[in-house]
């Protein structure tokens, strides 16, 4: 870099500037700090039409974007941007390792860009790898693997995911360096501990060196940048110490989650308290791991990944079920709030009412009055999109209405809850917003010091 300062030409520049955040910077140092360096580097190589570089930049951002466990559907807002861009210039091979990275999150999520939606949801893979193969595009098969294989493990398909792990193996000499390469050793230490139960004894010492063999690099790279492995590696090593001693190690599991929120990755809250309560089923603390289980849903669905939570919910339904039924009796649901007396008076108000201002502030006063709320926001669903169409605050002269104030743009309220709500069709309840949450990650709680909810 220091080299790099003397030269005049901002093409030498930037170009050392992006290969340092693309390959080496995340071995010493923070990964979000080579954020700004790539979009930076970007903007330079860009404007000074080095369109190749620049593209490649991007399919940097995005890689470490999703490595930090960053909102699925923010990145894939991003993925699309920087995917039109590498169409615009032609750049062949950033626009398939994006349409991996889009793969991947479309595969977890169940959203499609329309532009794209053919080309993704649908992949004739063996053609693809063929084609990719001779034009020498080699990071892109490893690529391909390693973030098929990161897929499938998260939705429960082992066999799938083994498959591509064994093809991913690549990466080391494809893609050294990049993103790809550590999920592939991170990964590859979870699979091969999901199997462990199952193998002879002859299977299982094998098993054991290749795990440590992927701890082992985990471990490595930890030692050199703590905060960008630290979590993989301990994740890992909870699993691996649990399942191989068939008791769960709390201490490790814990350490993995509060690290996980110390860096505000939401995938790895997720896959944390999901593998923790697996390793508690096994235990036979049923009520203890369905927490777990059902605090995992919760974080999945606020990172993005609708299609996870529906596999969570199909595989634990019965244990999910009994909790719930459990919960319900220690505690008033939402719907038990709004009782006959309730429904009467909202019917007062309607059919006293015409004015539409005045029927919504009605309602909503109504309602906090009988929840005994402090604060509460009516949001409707239009034209795809959800608005804040009333507020009101107890001890206010009425309700403000027809605001039409997005959701997705207003720090009035939680957007994470609002969303979550919206697609689960389920009730939150916090006693206190303020301890740690699914929904912790929401800075609007902070801000706006939101206890109950």
């Amino acid at each position: 870099m220091k080299v790099s300062a003397q030269f005049d030409d901002p093409i030498i520049r930037a170009k050392v500037k992006f290969l340092k955040a693309f390959s080496t910077q995340h071995w010493f140092e923070p990964i979000p700090k080579a954020l700004p360096e790539l979009k930076d580097a970007f903007k330079m190589l860009d404007h000074s039409g080095s369109y190749t570089f620049a593209a490649y930049s991007l399919q940097a951002l995005a890689a470490k974007q999703l490595y930090l466990g960053d909102s699925l559907n923010k990145i894939y807002e991003t993925m699309v941007e920087y995917s039109l861009y590498a169409d615009r210039v032609k750049e062949f091979y950033t626009q398939n390792l994006l349409l991996t990275l889009r793969r991947y999150v479309s595969g977890l999520t169940g959203i499609y860009y329309e532009h794209y939606k053919e080309a993704d949801a649908v992949l004739e893979e063996e053609s693809y790898i063929q084609s990719l193969r001779e034009r020498r595009l080699l990071m892109a098969v490893a690529w391909h693997y390693v973030y098929n294989q990161m897929l499938y493990f998260q939705l429960g398909d082992l066999d799938k995911a083994e498959a591509y792990a064994k093809e991913a193996g690549i990466v080391d000499e494809a893609a050294p360096t990049t993103m790809a390469q550590i999920e592939h050793h991170f990964y590859n230490a979870l699979m091969e501990t999901a199997r462990y139960p199952e193998l002879t004894l002859a299977g299982r010492l094998l098993c054991a060196r290749r795990v440590r063999k992927n701890l082992a690099k985990l471990k490595k790279w930890m030692d050199g940048c703590a905060v960008n492995f630290r979590t993989r590696y301990y994740l890992a090593l909870a699993n691996w110490e649990s399942e191989s001693s068939d008791t769960t190690d709390n201490k490790l599991f814990s350490q993995a989650l509060e690290y996980a929120r110390e860096d505000d990755n939401l995938q790895l809250q997720g896959m944390t308290l999901e593998l923790w309560g697996k390793s508690l089923f096994r235990d036979g603390a049923v009520g203890e791991a369905a927490e777990k289980i059902i605090a995992a849903s919760d974080t999945y669905a606020l990172w993005g990944a609708a299609t996870k939570v529906k596999q969570l919910t199909r595989d634990y339904r019965p244990y999910l079920e009994k909790e719930a039924a459990q919960a319900a009796a220690n505690k008033s649901s939402l719907n038990d709030l709004v009782d006959v007396e309730t429904v009467l008076r909202a019917s007062q108000a309607i059919s006293g009412e015409i004015v539409l201002e005045n029927l919504l502030g009605n309602l909503l006063s109504i309602l906090m009055e009988n929840a005994g709320a402090q604060r509460g926001f009516l949001v409707l669903h239009r034209e795809g999109k959800l608005s804040i169409e009333a507020e009101h605050t107890m001890g206010s002269e009425k309700p403000l209405v027809l605001q039409s104030e997005p959701v997705a743009e207003s720090d009035k309220l939680s957007t994470a809850v609002v969303h979550y709500v919206w697609r689960t069709g389920e009730n939150v309840l916090l006693d206190d917003a303020q301890l740690p949450n699914a929904f912790s990650a929401d800075n609007s709680l902070v801000l706006q010091q939101v206890r109950s909810l």
